[in-house]
C-alpha cells in the first residue's frame, strides 16, 4: 500500500472546504484512505500548523480546531 505525507493544505481544504476544486481533491485523498487504498501520514508539526492558521485567520476556537481535526482519517506519525 502506498503511503503519503499530507501538508497543512490538504487538510484545511478538506476542513474548509475552500477553495471547492482544491477541496474535492483533497476529499477523494481521504476518500481512498477511509476506504483503505492508501495511507495518509501526517507529522504533529503540520496538526499545529493547521490549528494555528484556524485559530489565528480563521477565527475558530482552539479547542474547536482540535475537535474538528480528531476525527480526519489520517493518522500521526
Amino acid at each position: 500500500m502506498s503511503a503519503y505525507w499530507v501538508d497543512a493544505n490538504i487538510l484545511l481544504r478538506l476542513i474548509t472546504n475552500d477553495p471547492p476544486d482544491l477541496a474535492e481533491r483533497a476529499a477523494r485523498l481521504a476518500n481512498r484512505a477511509e476506504q483503505g487504498e492508501i495511507t495518509l501520514k501526517v507529522t504533529s508539526i503540520v496538526v499545529a500548523e493547521v490549528v494555528w492558521v484556524l485559530t489565528q485567520h480563521g477565527g475558530t476556537p482552539g479547542s474547536q480546531a482540535l475537535a474538528i481535526l480528531l476525527p480526519l482519517p489520517i493518522p500521526a506519525d
